[in-house]
């Protein structure tokens, strides 16, 4: 497996960060064997403020996953029928510490984003966060995890 390839085994996704260099984010994740689930990424991404995200995870029922021991942030519906992964948390501005020093605080800035769910939940979140989003750095795929 190359250094840049995902892998969805082990609810795993390999993140290249810079040449040669490849991390891991765990997801909690639904079986996507069913043709009703889909999956989205966004690279580097910044919605511009705490506001924008919080609008986001109201019109998508969407919170914070508590107890979530993974690295990043994870928020999702009750029924865990949509699941957003982030490496930075847009509400507080939270860094893991491998995107930046975990003091520099950004609001707004989610850098990778991972979704996972029911296929009508996230094509809905994809096409309302490509919108919302002030800047996507790379690129979005709906479909597949690019990052």
């Amino acid at each position: 497996m190359s250094k840049t390839s995902h892998s969805l085994e082990n609810s795993e996704t390999l993140i290249p960060v810079y040449p040669l260099v490849t991390y891991t984010m765990e997801l909690t994740q639904p079986d996507t064997s069913d043709e009703n689930t889909e999956r989205a990424s966004f690279d580097l991404t910044d919605f511009g403020s705490a506001n924008t995200w919080l609008e986001l995870l109201k019109r998508h029922g969407l919170t914070r996953t508590p107890y979530y021991d993974g690295e990043g942030f994870e928020w999702s519906t009750n029924d865990k029928q949509l699941i957003v992964h982030t490496y930075c948390n847009p509400y507080t501005g939270e860094r893991v510490s491998r995107i930046g020093s975990p003091s520099e605080k950004e609001e707004g800035y989610a850098s990778y984003i991972h979704v996972t769910g029911d296929k009508d939940l996230v094509e809905s979140f994809y096409e309302d966060a490509r919108q919302s989003a002030d800047m996507i750095d790379g690129g979005c795929a709906l479909g597949e995890f690019i990052v």
